[in-house]
């Protein structure tokens, strides 16, 4: 025998049946919300991500073709290590036009080398031959490729 539902139980119980719906809403939609959070920064890390890396090898690309000709002319031509007014009217421009490299070397197998340096007050230079030289090397400042303003060797 079944008992008749009694109202009374029935208003009991309805207080816990609405806070048991209610607290499943909470708990789905701060699980939803917490997806979509996630996803959406997700999203932006790596929008931002691809933004930076785009901006990088546009930033670089320029830098690496320009010391990709430079190469290609040193191995070509095989410019003379000693003549640092001649390597300094090639070099010169290139630094000038590449703010983010402040120096550069050229070298030979023989031991002779080039160094062109960007200070705050102009360029040094520095020459260097291994063989006749004992390591010997000669130092200029320069204001332009062709007006030096001391030299010295170490």
């Amino acid at each position: 025998m079944n008992k008749p539902v009694s109202w009374n139980n029935v208003w009991q119980a309805l207080p816990v049946l609405v806070l048991v719906i209610t607290a499943s809403l909470f708990i789905t939609h701060y699980l939803y919300v917490s997806d979509l959070k996630t996803r959406a920064f997700e999203a932006l890390v790596l929008k931002t991500q691809h933004l930076a890396m785009t901006q990088l090898k546009r930033h670089f690309d320029s830098i690496v073709t320009n010391l990709s000709i430079v190469g290609r002319w040193v191995q070509a031509e095989s410019p003379a290590l000693g003549n640092a007014a001649a390597l300094n009217s090639r070099f010169m421009p290139i630094l000038e036009e590449i703010p983010q490299i402040a120096s550069m070397m050229v070298a030979d197998s023989h031991g002779r080398e080039y160094m062109l340096l960007r200070t705050g007050g102009g360029w040094l230079t520095r020459l260097s031959d291994a063989v006749p030289s004992g390591m010997q090397s000669l130092w200029n400042r320069w204001t332009g490729p062709n007006t030096s303003t001391e030299s010295w060797q170490e």
